[in-house]
């Protein structure tokens, strides 16, 4: 009996053109997966008798217990191919022994392949099976030396095992995509985050193998989700630069850093972009264009920008710190993007964290352009920040004559107290802008007004030694009274305020 069902098989290393397939890749649809590797492989030794066997013929008659499915095939492969590993890796006593069990070297090396071609929901008791393989030390080392690494580099093919090339049980559990054995693992406390000697990790070869299970099963037992080969891949680069958009996905909502660059200066959306993976740049566009958008704009890529809007990107999308783009833009003193945002109708009175709008940002800046750009476009000349400072109170206070001017004339308030009472003329004499003082009082401001605690602009300037702005000061209050003592430092006769 053993010798007629030998004579159904063979071991071979390539598919003939026009003869039989590998078992576990007849096309079924309760199959999940699809594919075939180059690998030797146990096939039935003439598509003829794979036909018979699978064929829907020999299932409608009474002798229907000798035929197969492709699932079940694999299924029987994979429970062999396991039972002959774990049999022989435990009582190998040396790793040339192997040798002399002829189906050791395919069982080691092939039953995770006809594994992966059984549904998840049917592995299980493979998969924890494989888990005792995985969870000794000496059977794992012997199993590890056997099975030649089918682990694919980016650009170099096989990879090999080579000395120093640390393949932890998690490593290649996760590579090869068997869940329950991951969780196991992680259960009985394996390293997460270790590192082979290229710097990769378990979740790095789960990601990019495209085993979306393993990669949320990492992630939950706290995996570096931003962790760095020696290349500067991360995870996220890596699932990209292969097309898994879930993952992918997957990494981004656990926060990885979509601005890392690999050693080549790539991101993942450009790894991604170059080798063609539209689903990755798709889902970027669709969840992720805000971001994409903050990089276009302060490069001035305004076509791009152009398309992420198309995208629907949030245009008043903001930092950690509350600003739009909007603000980012003014205080880059962009005159070209600012007219691109108020275009497309970007919140022209958005508040940052401290209640700075753009116009406000505009000002403190000195940018009279853009001050007047956001002027004709409606900006709020009045609205104050956190400490009710407005954009005329952060002119005044920096000096900025032309802007003060531009705001005046658009009726800003020139009266407008911060919460310590003081007024625009007041932080502009205490910092001593001549031309600024003029300008306030040429334009009404009330040279009398005292701050929260009591002190006039007058005081202010000479408290300081701005002694030309007290001039410009005292000249307008020389008929209100006040009192002079004989006090001169440097040549100038000076009042005590407290007399006034």
């Amino acid at each position: 009996m053993l010798e007629i069902l030998g004579s159904l098989v063979t071991v071979s290393q390539e598919f003939p053109e026009n003869d039989g397939e590998p078992i576990f890749n007849y096309d079924s649809s309760d199959s999940e997966d699809e594919g075939a590797l180059s690998n030797p492989l146990i096939r039935l030794a003439h598509f003829s008798v794979k036909d018979y066997l699978v064929s829907e013929r020999l299932h409608k008659q009474n002798i229907a217990i000798f035929g197969s499915t492709p699932i079940t095939a694999n299924e029987l492969i994979a429970e062999s191919c396991l039972f002959e590993s774990g049999a022989r890796v435990f009582s190998l006593e040396d790793f040339e022994t192997f040798q002399t069990f002829p189906l050791l070297d395919y069982a080691c090396k092939m039953w995770y392949v006809h594994a992966k071609y059984i549904p998840a929901r049917r592995r299980e008791s493979i998969e924890i099976t494989a888990f005792q393989l995985f969870n000794s030390n000496q059977a794992f080392e012997v199993w590890s030396f056997i099975r030649v690494p089918e682990h694919l580099t980016a650009d170099f093919g096989p990879h090999f095992r080579q000395e120093g090339f640390d393949e932890t049980p998690l490593y290649i559990a996760s590579y090869l995509g068997l869940e329950k054995v991951v969780e196991l693992l992680l259960k009985s406390n394996h390293e997460v985050n270790q590192e082979n000697t290229e710097g990769e990790t378990a979740l790095h070869t789960a990601a990019r193998e495209g085993h979306e299970v393993v990669v949320q099963l990492l992630l939950e037992n706290k995996a570096d989700v931003n962790v760095h080969r020696e290349n500067g891949w991360t995870p996220l680069i890596v699932a990209a630069r292969y097309g898994h958009e879930a993952v992918v996905q997957l990494l981004l909502a656990h926060s990885a850093d979509i601005s890392t660059k690999n050693y080549f200066g790539n991101t993942f959306l450009a790894d991604a972009a170059h080798h063609g993976q539209e689903s990755v740049v798709q889902l970027l566009l669709d969840h992720h264009a805000e971001s994409a958008l903050w990089h276009a704009t302060e490069w001035g890529h305004e076509a791009v920008a152009q398309l992420l809007l198309e995208h629907k990107a949030d245009i008043n999308a903001k930092d950690g710190a509350g600003r739009t783009q909007l603000c980012w833009t003014v205080a880059r003193d962009d005159e070209a993007m600012t007219q691109f945002f108020l275009k497309h109708n970007a919140d022209i009175d958005s508040m940052d964290e401290d209640g700075r709008t753009p116009l406000w940002v505009a000002a403190d800046a000195g940018y009279k352009k853009l001050v007047q750009l956001l002027i004709d476009s409606g900006a709020s000349v009045d609205a104050m920040n956190g400490f009710k400072r407005t954009p005329l109170w952060i002119a005044a206070n920096l000096g900025h004559k032309e802007i003060v001017q531009l705001l005046i004339d658009n009726g800003a308030r020139i009266h407008s107290v911060d919460l310590d009472g003081r007024t625009p003329l007041c932080v502009a004499a205490f910092e001593g802008h001549a031309g600024v003082v003029q300008l306030l009082i040429d334009n009404g401001a009330n040279v009398k007004s005292k701050d929260k605690e009591g002190s006039t602009p007058l005081f202010e300037a000479l408290r300081r030694g701005h002694y030309d702005v007290a001039d410009i000061l005292r000249s307008k209050t020389a008929s209100t009274g006040i009192a002079r003592i004989g006090i001169v430092e440097n040549d100038k006769e000076t009042i005590d305020p407290l007399e006034q």
